[in-house]
């Protein structure tokens, strides 16, 4: 009963009261029905609300790798469902690493998979992810995303090649963000000239992680900008 409800909970543009149904269902054993419901050809918005009512309780995994394993013939958005109810689990990287290096997956659903490649935290992935942000044939939203999924501990061929896309002569401004937030959560004191240099950008989103990356390096010439710039 409460699946039907949940079907009907929401409109074209809002969740409704969706999410609250989709919960109640988990609190009652509902995980078979929530699976269902994003194995369905319902509304991409209740396929969301259900997979990520999954993700959140942690339950529905093995039965939603199953479905994973049939994807290939679904949508997008119910594609983009799976990958958000999976979450972290670390069984569907292969599949992952495949989907990211798919040139024909929508944009959206290899953005997707990228954000749960960093969140399944595979030692092998910064390799992968590196490859992304190196060629110069992906899209830059795709390069951002993978500068921001790359954690520390970071390698330091890495770390050089970040630093490369910021010396370059006119990088993508959200990728040089994201380059910058990178060597940021790094705590690249290397990166010492490029957050300088762009602590003083007329953009702020860039200016704003440099200035993060010059409160962590604890450097004269660091503080003194940062001085000036506070004025």
């Amino acid at each position: 009963m409460l699946r039907e409800v949940l079907l009907a909970a929401s409109s074209a543009d809002s969740y409704g009261p969706a999410p609250a149904f989709a919960a109640e269902l988990v609190q009652l054993d509902g995980v078979p029905d929530l699976v269902q419901t994003v194995h369905s050809h319902r509304s991409p918005l209740i396929r969301w609300v259900a997979a990520q009512t999954l993700h959140i309780a942690g339950q529905g995994d093995e039965s939603l790798r199953a479905v994973w394993n049939e994807s290939s013939a679904f949508d997008p958005a119910t594609r983009a469902a799976l990958l958000t109810a999976l979450g972290s689990d670390r069984r569907i990287i292969p599949l992952l690493e495949t989907l990211i290096v798919d040139d024909h997956a929508p944009l959206h659903l290899r953005l997707d998979a990228v954000q749960a490649l960093g969140r399944a935290g595979a030692a092998h992935a910064e390799g992968l992810l590196l490859a992304l942000v190196s060629s110069a044939h992906e899209e830059p939203t795709l390069s951002a995303a993978a500068l921001d999924v790359l954690e520390p501990p970071i390698t330091h061929a890495t770390l050089v090649s970040v630093r490369g896309l910021l010396r370059a002569p006119r990088p993508p401004v959200d990728v040089a963000a994201a380059a910058l937030r990178c060597l940021v959560r790094a705590a690249d004191s290397e990166s010492l000239p490029l957050f300088l240099r762009y602590a003083q950008h007329e953009s702020p989103t860039l200016a704003l992680p440099a200035i993060d990356g010059l409160r962590i390096c604890n450097d004269a010439t660091a503080n003194a900008l940062l001085a000036r710039l506070a004025n």
